[in-house]
């Protein structure tokens, strides 16, 4: 056979009576040409026609879909429809859901009419005209969610022929219509509409009484007014709520005093919007009235009394919140409070030491947080005295503070078995730099604490001595799981040649933490003796060692780091081969464009998906679409249709 530089374009086959077969590269490149050449449609049609086989529809299914070529999935789902394949209907229902045109509509409706749920399901989302049929047939069946939706729909189209159906519907004591009804006639709001309206309220419907509630208080003309002032007297819920709200929001004198009248019935919500219209008000008439309230036992006067005082500040204000406060009013007294505790001087502060030193819980709160911002030794020894009154909170600030003597008062409740106060104490040791913290929270901890056997690992980690580890080794050893993944972290941290030998020890006895934690090590360092075990457990079968070297090599990107990587994914490790591609991606270089061809001619799909994209990047139409007719992945054809919108090309189908 002819030869040209030593290589024959034709072989002897081996074991072949006179058989010969192509050279690899040549075949390499026809089999990357007809994988590129669009299936013409002559062959779709014929493929599509004679298909038979469940399995052959199947693939022919997927193939035209993975192609961007749904049209030629139709026939075959159809024929697996057919003989009542649930899984082909739906996805034939959806495809033709999503076409355009008047056949794919019509063959919907007649799937639907045969019988086809997945066919009716696509028609109703659709709104189409013989959704609301379909839905009728199911609701008729006693299925109350078609029923809802049937309402939904009639009420969306609003026709005369929708509003008359779901007036029978809604006569026959279909709720949903009747709903729905009301809120259409709601949305007319013409004459007609609202006399309706007025007849369902009249006869018992509440979603229709509150309908035409708001419908009235919407006109605000006389007559509308008046007709809702006769529905709320007598006694309509809706109609009084809608009342009193116009009567705020148009807040006239008379408004006013018909909103007074409200609230002296004993209307809550026109007893709120009232005494919130005359905190707004703020003038000496709405203080009067609002006292006035508040003598009466209005809690919500009450408090917004005490809020406009407050607001005033003068002394005259502070007087009457003080009278108020020392009456048990405690909207005042918390005001009061809150207006001492922002005051600088001393005669404010004395004033809250003695509502606190009364009972006051919260004046006490707000003289520990202002006593805390001071920070000097005279607010430390003011916050103790406090603290010996049983106050909790300031307990607890002075332990977060340090004070010894609050410390020490604690300790002893601790040790003699309050359980508050160990927690409390617990929380003081696992603060750094607090004294001989791991023997006492070890004390703790053996009394039977388990916030101590927590905090005590974290604090042995955060101090990190040799001491601390010998600690943690002996508690991982007892079985505490945190314990020893602290140790594992100590040991990564540490990093040296001891700690390396120390998570090859616990590795080998089954510790998965450390094991990770190894070959993080391994990969993190330079040294070729790092590289060689970490090699050698990636080769004996360790994944994660496995991913690490891949990414190592990947990082480094040197010729000797890329051909171990080829020769890794060649022995079929994914991670490598993926690593491979996204270098070779990097790298962008005519050579590695075509490796990665030659990798996705292979079946790749992380090459294929690579290649596509690295072809968008580039704006190469014409290779996108060679990849787009052949691939049997999407991503060449998502990648055109990028481009497409990014830069407007028009591509023939």
């Amino acid at each position: 056979m002819q030869q040209i530089g030593g290589i024959a374009a034709l072989a002897r086959a081996e074991d072949s009576d006179g058989g010969v077969t192509l050279h690899g590269d040549l075949a390499q490149h026809a089999r990357r040409a007809r994988r590129r050449t669009p299936i013409p449609d002559s062959l779709w049609a014929a493929i599509t026609v004679g298909a038979q086989e469940s399995g052959d529809l199947g693939r022919i299914v997927e193939s035209a879909l993975a192609m961007g070529l749904p049209r030629w999935a139709l026939a075959p789902l159809r024929q697996q429809a057919d003989t009542g394949d649930d899984r082909a209907s739906q996805r034939l229902a959806r495809l033709l859901a999503v076409s355009d045109g008047a056949a794919a509509v019509a063959e919907l409706r007649q799937r639907a009419a045969g019988g086809c749920a997945h066919a009716a399901e696509r028609l109703i989302e659709r709104d189409d005209p013989m959704a609301a049929q379909l839905l009728t047939a199911r609701a008729d069946t006693g299925d109350a969610d078609a029923s809802a939706r049937l309402a939904e729909l009639l009420l969306r189209q609003g026709s005369h022929e929708a509003e008359a159906q779901l007036r029978d519907r809604a006569g026959s004591g279909d709720i949903d219509s009747a709903r729905r009804l009301d809120e259409l006639l709601f949305s007319r709001g013409d004459p007609a509409a609202v006399s309706e309206l007025r007849d369902h309220a009249d006869g018992g419907d509440a979603h229709a009484s509150a309908l035409l509630a708001e419908l009235l208080a919407g006109w605000a003309d006389a007559e509308a007014v008046g007709e809702l002032r006769a529905r709320a007297g007598a006694g309509n819920g809706d109609a009084a709520k809608w009342l009193v709200q116009m009567l705020f929001n148009r807040g006239g004198p008379a408004d006013v005093a018909e909103l007074r009248s409200w609230a002296d019935r004993g209307d809550a919500y026109g007893a709120e919007l009232l005494v919130t219209l005359l905190h707004g008000r703020s003038d000496d008439d709405a203080g009067c009235e609002l006292r006035e309230r508040a003598a009466h036992g209005d809690r919500r006067a009450s408090w917004r009394l005490a809020q406009l005082l407050r607001a005033r500040g003068d002394d005259t204000a502070i007087d009457e919140l003080r009278e108020r406060a020392r009456c048990g009013d405690t909207s005042s007294a918390e005001q009061l409070s809150e207006l001492l505790a922002g005051r600088p001087d001393p005669g404010s502060l004395d004033e809250l030491r003695t509502m606190a030193a009364g009972g006051d819980r919260y004046a006490a709160e707000l003289l520990v947080n202002v006593l805390v911002e001071r920070g000097d030794d005279d607010a430390v020894v003011e916050l103790r005295t406090v603290a010996e009154l049983d106050d909790r909170y300031a307990t607890e600030l002075l332990v977060a503070m340090g004070d010894p003597m609050t410390v020490d008062k604690v300790r002893a409740q601790a040790r003699s078995g309050d359980h508050a106060a160990v927690d409390l104490m617990v929380e003081h040791l696992g603060r750094p730099g607090v004294p001989d913290a791991p023997a006492e929270l070890r004390y703790y901890a053996a009394h039977g604490s388990g916030y101590a056997a927590e905090v005590l690992p974290r604090l042995l980690f955060d101090l990190g001595d040799e001491d601390s580890a010998v600690e943690l080794r002996a508690l991982a050893a007892d079985g505490s799981g945190y314990a020893g993944e602290l140790l594992v972290r100590l040991l990564f941290d540490r990093g040296d040649q001891r700690s390396l030998d120390e998570l090859r020890t616990r590795c080998e006895g089954g510790d998965r933490f450390a094991g990770r934690s190894l070959v993080d090590l391994l990969a993190g360092r330079c040294d070729p003796e790092a590289a060689a075990e970490l090699r050698a457990r990636a080769d004996g079968g360790d994944a994660y060692a496995g991913k690490q070297l891949a990414r190592t090599l990947a990082e480094r990107g040197d010729p000797a780091a890329t051909a171990e990587l080829r020769a890794r994914a060649q022995r079929g490790e994914r991670v490598a081969s993926e690593r491979l591609i996204e270098l070779l991606a990097e790298r962008g270089d005519p050579e590695a464009v075509c490796e990665i061809q030659n990798l996705a001619d292979g079946g790749g799909r992380h090459a294929a998906r690579a290649l596509a994209w690295l072809l968008l990047e580039r704006a190469d139409e014409q290779g996108l679409r060679a990849e787009a007719d052949a691939a049997n992945t999407g991503d060449a054809a998502c990648a055109l249709a990028v481009l497409r919108t990014r830069w407007g090309t028009t591509l023939a189908e």
